[in-house]
């Protein structure tokens, strides 16, 4: 198994990721203490989840999962923030 991400890997990934630009954020989850789930709505797309494991891997998925009820702090403030849409990719200073 790789311990670090190539320059392929993130290209790929940001392709990806820039698919979801101007997405709006729906929830944000932490099914696990190494794992955070932002659902997101993009604009002419299917609802889908951006899936970020610590120190692992980050990637989009569709599959319905089961998620806790009640989110802890992190996954709160991150659903809360003033403008949950970002028209660039890119939010900053809401942290």
């Amino acid at each position: 198994m790789k311990k670090a991400m190539s320059g392929f890997d993130l290209r790929v990934i940001a392709r990806e990721l820039d698919a979801l630009k101007g997405a709006y954020v729906k929830k944000a989850y932490m099914p696990h203490y190494e794992q955070i789930v932002l659902r997101v709505n993009p604009k002419e797309m299917e609802q889908r989840d951006i899936v970020f494991v610590r120190g692992a891997r980050i990637y989009t998925s569709q599959r319905d999962r089961p998620m806790p009820m009640t989110p802890p702090a992190v996954c709160y403030g991150a659903s809360k923030t003033p403008t949950k849409r970002s028209p660039h990719g890119r939010q900053t200073g809401w942290i």
